[in-house]
């Protein structure tokens, strides 16, 4: 197994006693039955047992570390930027000893029947292969089932074709409602080509829902459409979402800078007196250095960022996305805007975190204790309680597969890697685009891709 990643020895010394005592036992016996694995398995099912066992002694070594840092930051004798940096390997190794336990345990009959194979040639020419030999084969069978599970997971998940004709079915984008064959419509700019809109995903599509699931309080989200009336409420342990709710309708400059984090979907309240969930929403530039430069070229005429701020959304039916995710969308942004501390976010950073609620439509959203953890993990800061009081929700209901702990480091690395993947898609796809217009056509739409900021 790998090295396991340590606690820097000033974060150490600043833990409470008690959580550097927990930590070290917790190492030791990690290591121990790390050990046992290459020693004393007398079979494939014995070795492949040893394996699992291993691999939660890792994983509580993980939440123990975890805990004591945690205490740590909240008696303030750690930084939220130690807390955040310390945090870091432990994120990204909770991350692959999970999808291993998780390969194991999904793939645990034909792993073993696939070892006990390879056992079986090599005794001829061999005699009794080595416990060496055996995790070997083990190492490289295991990163390949991974990694076609991952590539499995990446295929199923996406469809780009049925999801836009999906999405323009529930939004209304067709003749009946103005926009002909051909043409395409774009919720913040309106009207355009067919190949000049995408259909925004407001959860990167790199992250499935069910690596986010418990965030909303559940234990897996399952594909349903939503207009068939069966939603399920919070109270079970899935919850029934639809794809195209979970999208927008966007020119693909702005759907690359909902991507990329330069603009996010807030919702327009104007009698905060009623509870009704908000039927208009605007777009809002997080990016203050992106105002003046170029969003896009048509025929001649510039649109700059500056002009989409505070935008209004328009809609062709009465169909909205759900405000779970544009909630989730805007939280995640608003916290990796704080990781990064570039000067042009702090305009946007500066007006969310004031008194007066930023997001204006209260409903229970995310897990309160979830998310907060998720912000100390990925950025290491505080949220503001204006942002969170009447947006999230406390549940005491816990899931099996995996401990409250190590499933928040889990989903921080899985947002973590996910708005990276959404980020670098944007700039690659902005650069492919800029240059096959600089090869075009002058009177042809250009799009101009400019990064404004790099937040990861």
């Amino acid at each position: 197994m790998p090295q396991l990643p340590d606690i820097p020895r000033r974060s150490y010394a600043r833990m409470p006693e008690q959580w550097q005592d927990t930590v070290d036992q917790k190492r030791a016996k990690s290591r121990e039955a790390s050990l046992s694995t290459t020693l004393s398995a007398r079979s494939v099912s014995d070795f492949l047992e040893a394996k699992v066992q291993a691999y939660n002694c890792e994983l509580e070594y993980f939440e123990a570390a975890h805990q004591g840092l945690h205490h740590a930051y909240n008696e303030h004798v750690i930084s939220p930027e130690e807390f955040r940096d310390t945090m870091g390997p432990f994120l990204s190794n909770v991350k692959q000893v999970f999808e291993k336990v998780e390969t194991i345990s999904r793939q645990r009959k034909i792993l073993e029947e696939d070892l006990e194979e390879f056992m079986s040639l090599k005794r001829p020419r061999h005699g009794e292969p080595s416990l060496e030999m055996l995790q070997r084969a083990y190492s490289s069978s295991l990163v390949a089932r991974v990694m076609a599970a991952s590539a499995k997971q990446q295929k199923k998940r996406y469809n780009q074709s049925k999801f836009k004709n999906d999405v323009n079915d529930y939004y209304g984008i067709n003749p009946t409602n103005g926009i002909e064959d051909g043409a395409g419509y774009c919720h913040v700019l309106g009207k355009f080509d067919a190949k000049d809109i995408k259909a925004a995903h407001v959860v990167p599509k790199s992250l499935s829902v069910d690596e986010i699931a418990h965030l909303f309080g559940v234990e897996e989200l399952v594909p349903e459409d939503p207009r068939n009336g069966k939603h399920q409420s919070l109270d079970y342990v899935s919850f029934a979402i639809a794809d195209h709710v979970l999208a927008l309708s966007l020119h693909r400059a702005l759907e690359e800078g909902l991507d990329s984090g330069k603009i996010v979907i807030v919702p327009i309240v104007e009698d905060k007196s009623k509870l009704a969930p908000p039927l208009r929403w605007k777009c809002v530039l997080t990016d203050s250095k992106c105002g003046n430069e170029t969003l896009f070229r048509h025929r001649g005429v510039e649109t700059k960022w500056h002009e989409i701020h505070n935008k209004e959304l328009t809609f062709l039916n009465a169909n909205r996305p759900a405000r779970r995710y544009l909630y989730f969308r805007f939280i995640m942004t608003y916290i990796i805007r704080k990781k990064e501390k570039a000067e042009s976010s702090k305009d946007f950073t500066d007006e969310v975190e004031k008194e007066e609620p930023f997001w204006p439509s209260p409903g229970p959203y995310l897990k309160k204790s979830t998310l907060v953890a998720l912000a100390r993990n990925i950025s290491g800061c505080e949220l503001p309680p204006a942002l969170i009081e009447d947006t999230t929700f406390e549940t005491h209901q816990e899931f099996s597969k995996v401990s409250e702990v190590n499933s928040i480091m889990l989903t921080a690395q899985s947002i973590i890697e996910a708005m990276s993947t959404s980020i670098k898609a944007a700039e690659v796809e902005g650069e492919e685009k800029t240059s096959n217009d600089e090869d075009g056509d002058e009177d042809d739409e250009e799009i101009v891709y400019e990064s404004c900021s790099e937040y990861l």
